[in-house]
């Protein structure tokens, strides 16, 4: 049974719950704090899992919501938003491999704080691409803090962090190494495979070597029409080395070389319509997008005296494009994120209460570099530091009270301003318990964003005007939610259900363009629900996620924000034959037509999207093989999901243009794997 499920056990019984071991126990004391209402209902509902649980899973743990490891390795999932689109708040934009947005509540990842195993990802190199490079199949775990709920990250909206696997998960009992072959085809268009071998040397030393190589194609959408500009090939590598001191210290470095190429077009994330329409923006530009990750972290485990987590990293995106056709030059950017990060965890009791203090600090410096040609134009940097504490005492009674404090000192240097922004943050949650299956949880956090460096691959530190009176973002978000979880009711093993309802406001929202401005207060306000109901072999899972946002600028006008999502709801239905070891998955999701749009934009169109799998895990002789077969977008569905470009723009040179990055249509996928 995880740490996730013990936790959460012991919450609905209202049992204080110490923390168990660091790498866990960090990332779920996050969600403590959270106070979100979902996530306790549902994560009880792992100690039901209907099927034997492939070790190759991935877990994604949210505050919004909970969704066992058999429902992901069932997907197959070659991009984020096959991961994490089932999360409510959570929406993937981009189709293509080099534009993977993740959004929260409407809120994109430059207001998010994303980290790979500890390394941040936050940067902006590119209007047109994504800023986050990750194939989903080597991910272990991922959590995602849906909405600012802790002093602990840093993120306006939120965070995601995500886990790569290691050879400790991986080894089957009494072995001393193992492996993993797999490959994969997809009908809409690519073929991908990857090899895996891990082991430990002794009682101490532990290692994992991980290669994949993903080949695809132009998808076709629902209406049959090619998108260009995605032929390419991902080159993902992972090496991870560990080392146990002893009982209780733990030592690992990790390195990740990700490698996106291919001839793509100029602006990847505007569909056919528009690429085929702009004068050379369907023209393959040779595109090489490249991610290096070093990381090295230590882990302590003293009990409910300490529990510790230091994580230094380096992390490198790169992306570099050919565009001698048009500039007569070679065109890259690069950004270089270095940090160190030191959490950690006492239980102790004072007073007759018990207190779980987490504490820490958090720092990382930001490079942003422009080159044309292999010179270099420009060089923006920035380097934040912060201190946070936070304490959880619970009552006899059940009551928890959790105060926090955060301090940001960061440093700018860039072509607005260079000069220094402090910042204290606080937070207060409280959560209640009403019986022995409800309880009542409410929480308020403070937030704070620096001015980011400027887009690092168009030089736009070398280009734009210079703002030095530009102006932090900070705000505040509250929550109020009810939970509940109840065992061996209703004929079923168990019932989740819960809703969170929540209040995001930013102030001095910062506009990037030819001059980065602070154009006014952003108002985020909805709700997330889920209810969950599971019998020993099927489980039924529905979600709703509903938002509304509005920017009020100084100028007296009203708009929304761009990446606003409509209304979803989210069903999961999950089947276990135990006779055959077959698994059956239905995903649906239905999103309603968006009407906050900006004045004189069209609606974002609704759509509906159903996916169905099935895996195959035999035991016996065939032990160690697994067959998945799925089909994406059943009924071949045109659509464009809300947090990707989407609608008509008439721009001054170019006329009428078609913005929708379409999503791919109908995808048959097989993949074929053993583990040994």
């Amino acid at each position: 049974m995880s740490f996730h499920v013990v936790q959460r056990l012991a919450r609905s019984a209202h049992i204080p719950f110490p923390p168990a071991k660091l790498p866990l126990a960090l990332r779920c004391a996050s969600l403590a704090v959270a106070l979100t209402p979902v996530a306790g209902a549902v994560q009880a509902e792992e100690s039901t899992n209907l099927a034997p649980v492939t070790v190759w899973g991935t877990e994604v743990s949210s505050s919004s919501v909970y969704l066992g490891e058999e429902d992901i390795s069932i997907k197959q999932a070659d991009h984020l938003s096959d991961l994490l689109r089932d999360q409510p708040g959570v929406e993937v934009g981009g189709t293509h491999s080099v534009n993977q947005r993740i959004n929260i509540r409407g809120l994109d990842d430059t207001d998010l704080d994303i980290r790979i195993d500890g390394a941040s990802q936050n940067n902006f190199m590119y209007h047109h691409m994504g800023n986050l490079l990750i194939n989903a199949d080597i991910l272990k775990a991922v959590d995602i803090q849906v909405g600012a709920n802790s002093i602990v990250h840093g993120g306006l909206g939120g965070g995601v962090n995500f886990e790569t696997k290691d050879a400790k998960d991986l080894l089957k009992p009494g072995r001393d190494f193992g492996g993993r072959l797999s490959f994969s085809h997809f009908t809409n268009d690519a073929n991908q495979g990857s090899l895996t071998g891990y082991g430990k040397l002794g009682d101490s030393f532990d290692f994992l070597a991980y290669m994949l190589v993903n080949d695809r194609d132009n998808p076709e959408d629902g209406d049959g029409v090619e998108n260009v500009g995605n032929d390419g090939k991902i080159k993902d590598h992972l090496i991870k080395l560990g080392y146990d001191i002893g009982e209780y210290d733990r030592l690992e470095f990790g390195y990740g070389a990700y490698r996106d190429e291919g001839n793509y077009t100029y602006r990847p994330d505007m569909g056919p319509a528009t690429n085929t329409t702009i004068p050379g923006s369907s023209l393959p530009y040779p595109t090489e997008y490249n991610r290096d990750t070093y990381t090295l972290n230590y882990d302590m485990d003293r009990g409910d005296l300490l529990n510790m987590r230091v994580s230094l990293s380096h992390n490198v995106l790169d992306l570099r494009r050919d565009e001698s056709i048009v500039s007569g030059g070679i065109i890259e950017g690069e950004a270089i994120n270095s940090g160190v990060n030191a959490t950690a965890q006492t239980l102790t009791e004072a007073f007759g209460l018990e207190h779980l203090f987490t504490y820490g600090s958090d720092i990382l410096r930001q490079q942003g570099i422009s080159y044309k040609d292999g010179e270099q134009l420009t060089k923006e940097k920035a380097l934040n530091i912060a201190l946070f504490a936070e304490d959880r005492v619970t009552f006899d009674s059940g009551l928890s009270i959790t105060p926090g404090v955060r301090v940001d000192r960061y440093n700018l240097d860039s072509v607005n301003a260079d000069k220094t922004y402090t910042e204290l943050s606080g937070a207060l949650a409280v959560e209640m318990p009403v019986t022995d299956a409800l309880s009542v949880r409410v929480s308020t956090t403070q937030t704070f964003k620096g001015p980011e460096l400027s887009e690092i691959f168009n030089n736009a530190g070398g280009t734009k005007t210079p703002n030095p009176d530009i102006r932090p973002e900070d705000g505040h978000n509250e929550e109020f939610g009810v939970n509940y979880f109840k065992p061996d009711v209703w004929g079923a093993k168990s019932i989740a259900a819960g809703v969170t309802l929540y209040r995001t406001k930013i102030h001095d929202v910062i506009e990037t363009g030819d001059m980065d401005e602070n154009v006014g207060t952003a108002v985020i306000d909805g709700y997330e629900a889920s209810f969950k109901y599971s019998l020993t072999d099927l489980s039924l899972m529905l979600t709703y996620a509903s938002m509304d946002s509005e920017v009020r600028r100084h100028d007296g006008s009203i708009t929304p924000l761009d990446r606003e999502i409509g209304d979803t709801i989210g069903v999961i239905v999950t089947y276990y034959v135990p006779s055959s070891d077959l698994t059956f998955d239905w995903n649906a999701q239905f999103v309603s037509e968006e009407d906050n749009v900006a004045e004189g934009s069209e609606n974002k169109e609704g759509y509906q999207v159903h996916n169905v799998s099935m895996q195959w895990l035999p035991k016996g002789q065939l032990d160690g093989v697994a067959v998945t077969f799925g089909i994406e977008n059943l009924f071949d569905e045109l659509y464009t999901a809300h947090a990707s470009r989407t609608g008509i723009s008439n721009h001054p040179r170019f006329g009428e243009l078609l913005l929708n990055d379409y999503e791919p249509g109908r995808n048959y996928k097989l993949t074929l794997a053993y583990s040994f």
